[in-house]
């Protein structure tokens, strides 16, 4: 029974917890830089460069480990002005 337990515990643990450390990989600067130097990588449809999207990339990333993720993905915007979420 005991083992039973311990079984049903680490399932449920498995099903909340490598999910969610998934998650925290992708939430990675070295995520991000590996990602954006494969050569596969597609090129921007918005005329956005590579330096470019790397920075609004990092700026992303940054913005949702923080406690307001969503005002703090509002803010980030081109050069211009421009904001990069809607």
């Amino acid at each position: 029974m005991l083992n039973r337990s311990i079984q049903l515990i680490l399932a449920i643990c498995f099903v909340v917890v490598l999910p969610m450390t998934m998650v925290n990989i992708l939430l990675t600067h070295v995520f991000v830089t590996v990602e954006y130097s494969m050569p596969w990588f597609v090129s921007d449809p918005y005329g956005f460069t590579d330096a470019q999207r790397f920075q609004y990339a990092i700026e992303s990333v940054d913005a949702l480990k923080s406690k307001s993720a969503a005002a703090d993905l509002a803010e980030i915007g081109t050069a211009d002005g421009r904001p990069i979420y809607i």
